[in-house]
């Protein structure tokens, strides 16, 4: 398909085409048509197939999906075009109407307003045409200015950074930098930055409208679609050497300089554009809810997402830097051949520099995916967490109460991270999250996936579902189980809690005394929670069910405690 022929025309035409064949018993199948659309397409819409074989299963791609997209996409560039088309409308009307409001009856003093008013606007032209990134090249002494140099990349063009040698005009208007000082408050499980001019923290009546929020959860389910680097190598090398010279340009020297910096500087911006929308677009750490911020610094190592886009940006700039001295040098260029050299030379250097980085790229394309991975926790449903030590049998209760299917194993920290699932009670949806275990050390000993709990307690509006084991099984003695439960009881005060000792089918009656037992508990205090657990706790078993009916009822129960604590706690803060 080329790039003049209408997509709906050439869709229509593939269908013709598959009717013809089935006519004839030639049978081609679902996922096979919605390739061949995807490899018709000409190259302008790579950016658009790259995504969809990235967030599909090409076997589970069907041709009127991909049809839909196609169209969609198509309907988006037609939008931008009009309103293109419209803004030109819109200045060619403004001029008019200045013009004519400086006519009147004073003949030489109107002729002096009318050229007064024509300088304006031609200053007004030149500054608007700034926008629009315009090189400017000095070739044998004169100032080229070439504004064919846009190169239209798929993606919007964002200023970029230049060397010295290429003069590029700028709006001479600079953005202030606030010296602000953050804080931060919780409003509807929102996180509002209050921003400060003194130090001192504003009201949370200025803060109601911020101009900047925290995220609310839910901010890595927007992440922008990372390419793999070497598509966007691909696809910018392609658009490149599509590049040909300005018309009208006579001379072959100027002519073959004027394509090779051309090409230089499009292959520069289709390379570096990429880079920066995926800087601009991935979430400041700080700004996002701080459940999710732990989420990052936990899952993958703290400091490391800032790294990853520290380094996708200093690639773009070396791109940048690069690009633009050899556009320059190519546009100095004295004659044909030398034109043709500078310019192999500048791609194969550009095209090495990125290629050398490139890893970086897909460094943050597995942070992408990682962070996609991630459960979402609707703040506004209640959450029911399952805490304890590993091993107790947390991931057992989530597979008999909810629809999550976590990994159940006989060794501790089965559970990797935070996984997600849900309880229908009475046709109202509940969440219910399994948590890795806690052992008893303290937070600076703690490894990562311990964290992760706490955060949880930390950072979520959950009641509370704590698990006992006292068989002996989970290889925590009860007298260890007990000091932590003390401590993250004593730790979230003011979350609904509900206790569970599992395992109920493996209990002996007389309990089994470890070695590693806490004698600083009081004897009296240790046996009784040896025996039956804590006060009010229910005895469970998910092999035999034992216990399994009271307990989704007490959860019930408790579930509804919890939405009405998160509607009282939204009404007072609303008012």
């Amino acid at each position: 398909m080329s790039e003049s022929t209408s997509v709906i025309n050439h869709i229509n035409t593939l269908n013709t085409m598959f009717a013809q064949l089935t006519s004839t018993n030639f049978t081609i199948a679902k996922n096979e048509r919605a390739k061949l659309l995807l490899q018709s397409l000409p190259d302008s819409y790579d950016p658009l197939v790259v995504n969809l074989t990235n967030n599909n299963v090409t076997d589970r791609l069907y041709f009127d999906d991909v049809v839909g997209a196609i169209l969609e996409e198509e309907s988006r560039r037609i939008n931008k075009e009009d309103r293109q088309e419209n803004s030109k409308q819109v200045k060619a009307l403004t001029m008019t109407r200045g013009r004519s409001m400086e006519r009147g009856p004073s003949g030489s003093q109107n002729h002096g307003r009318s050229k007064s008013r024509k300088n304006e606007l031609q200053r007004e032209q030149e500054n608007d045409s700034t926008s629009k990134d315009i090189t400017t090249f000095h070739i044998d002494g004169k100032s080229v200015e070439d504004d064919s140099f846009e190169a239209e990349p798929e993606h919007e063009v964002q200023e970029l950074e230049e060397p010295d040698g290429v003069e590029v005009r700028r709006p001479t208007r600079q953005k202030r930098k606030p010296n602000w000082q953050l804080d931060y408050v919780m409003a509807s499980h929102d996180a509002y930055c209050l921003l400060t001019e003194d130090g001192e923290p504003s009201t949370f009546q200025e803060a109601e409208k911020p101009s900047r929020t925290i995220e609310s959860v839910g901010a890595f389910q927007k992440l922008p679609i990372v390419m793999p680097s070497i598509d966007i190598l691909g696809s910018a090398l392609r658009k490149a050497r599509r590049v040909s010279a300005t018309k009208g340009i006579v001379n072959i020297a100027k002519r073959e300089k004027n394509k090779g910096a051309k090409q230089l500087d499009a292959l520069m911006k289709e390379l570096a554009v990429p880079l920066r929308t995926y800087v601009e677009n991935f979430p400041d750490k700080r700004h996002l809810h701080p459940y999710e911020r732990s989420l990052i610094e936990l899952t993958l190592g703290d400091g490391y997402y800032e790294k990853v886009l520290g380094n996708v940006d200093g690639l773009r700039k070396r791109v940048v830097s690069i690009g633009k001295e050899h556009a320059s040098l190519c546009a100095k260029s004295t004659t044909k051949r030398e034109a043709e050299e500078r310019l192999n030379e500048g791609l194969k250097i550009i095209e090495e520099s990125f290629g050398q980085n490139r890893n970086v790229v897909d460094d943050l394309l597995n942070i992408a995916k990682t962070l996609r991975a991630m459960p979402v926790i609707n703040l506004e449903t209640p959450t029911l967490c399952l805490v304890g030590a590993p091993n107790v049998g947390k991931s057992s209760l989530v597979h008999v109460l909810s629809t999550g299917k976590p990994e159940i194993c006989n060794y501790p920290f089965t559970t990797r991270g935070i996984l997600m699932g849900h309880i229908i009670f009475n046709h109202q949806k509940f969440q219910v999250t399994d948590t890795p275990g806690l052992l008893k050390r303290h937070d600076n000993d703690r490894n990562n996936l311990e964290k992760l709990t706490l955060a949880v307690l930390q950072h979520l509006p959950t009641a509370v579902l704590y698990v006992h084991d006292l068989s002996g099984e989970c290889g925590t003695s009860p007298s260890d189980q007990f000091s932590i439960y003390k401590e993250i009881r004593e730790r979230f005060p003011g979350h609904l809690w509900l206790d569970v000792v599992s395992k109920a089918d493996l209990l002996k009656t007389s309990p089994m005394i470890y070695a590693t037992e806490n004698r600083d508990l009081t004897q009296h205090e240790l046996e009784k929670y040896r025996k039956s657990g804590p006060d009010g706790a229910i005895n469970v078993s998910a092999t035999t069910q034992e216990g399994v009916h009271e307990l989704k009822h007490r959860v019930n129960e408790l579930l509804n405690m919890q939405m009405a604590k998160i509607k009282y706690v939204s009404n007072n803060q609303e008012k």
